[in-house]
């Protein structure tokens, strides 16, 4: 009582994007969700290559801690742009297709629903 339907959700998504844009975002979240542990490990990859005694060279563990770290705030970036433009496209859509529909209803139904309803 009171849950939007499953129907309300795929409407929804239909009109956010494409299966393309779907892939796209779901890419996006898992590519976040893993550059964070990825940072952590080559942070710790590169303390360890400093530590006392450590052999070799510390640029390396640098670098992919850089990577990691410009990887992680491209796809925090992209995140972030990709998921309000498809609310607002999917608002858009589907504002349109109601607006349409309630423009396009016969005088009778107007007269048979409380304007309240409508709003």
């Amino acid at each position: 009582r009171g849950a939007a339907k499953a129907a309300t959700y795929r409407s929804y998504l239909a009109a956010a994007g494409s299966w393309r844009f779907h892939l796209l975002f779901l890419a996006t979240c898992i590519a976040f969700s893993s550059l964070s542990p990825l940072q952590s490990v080559a942070l710790k990859m590169w303390v360890a290559s400093m530590a006392p005694g450590a052999s070799g060279d510390s640029s390396r563990p640098c670098l992919l801690y850089v990577l990691a770290g410009v990887a992680f705030i491209t796809t925090t970036l992209a995140r972030n742009v990709l998921l309000p433009s498809a609310s607002v496209r999917a608002s858009r859509r589907m504002h349109a297709a109601m607006t349409a529909t309630v423009l396009r209803a016969r005088i009778s139904w107007f007269e048979a629903t409380p304007l309240g309803r409508i709003l």
